[in-house]
């Protein structure tokens, strides 16, 4: 199978070492027919996947917006490096934004607010496979953003979270 990919990259103008290039790197990304996910997704999983088993929240967690009346919705912002190391691995802080949809804003405060809370007081953070989990801090507090024409409270919050990977 590997032959035809590089035989249409071949055909996309591309040199033989970007081609095998892209070899090495189709083969890392799957190991024995699964594919590896990223550790933005994997992280943005676990990050829900934890949330979702520890906090008092209504419903679970979305990560495709906010799908409809009483709901929370978490989205992964600006990734930015805090420090590279010379093997190239890094100290990222990935931003993750929680929105929260409710007809009672006193619910989207304390549901985002549990997140945060138990985030920020967390000892020992859970660990990927492609990362490791490092700290959190609550870099934006629950707050009210909206109140839409059907009555619907919207609040957010901004939870920085420090990854290696």
């Amino acid at each position: 199978m590997a032959i035809p990919k590089v035989k249409a990259a071949n055909k996309a103008g591309l040199t033989t070492l970007e081609n095998q290039a892209l070899e090495e790197s189709t083969k890392s990304r799957r190991t024995k027919g699964v594919e590896i996910m990223t550790p933005q997704m994997e992280f943005m999983k676990l990050f829900i996947k934890t949330a979702e088993e520890h906090c008092n929240l209504d419903t679970g967690i979305s990560l495709q917006e906010l799908p409809g009346e009483n709901s929370l919705y978490a989205e992964l912002g600006s990734v930015f490096t805090d420090t590279t190391y010379y093997d190239k691995s890094a100290l990222w802080t990935f931003p993750v934004r929680l929105l929260c949809q409710n007809t009672d804003p006193c619910r989207c405060l304390e549901q985002l607010s549990d997140i945060c809370n138990y985030y920020q007081r967390l000892k020992e953070y859970p660990q990927g496979e492609t990362f490791a989990w490092l700290d959190t801090v609550t870099v934006k507090e629950t707050g009210k953003i909206n109140r839409d024409e059907n009555g619907m409270y919207h609040y957010s919050c901004i939870l920085n979270c420090k990854v290696y990977f």
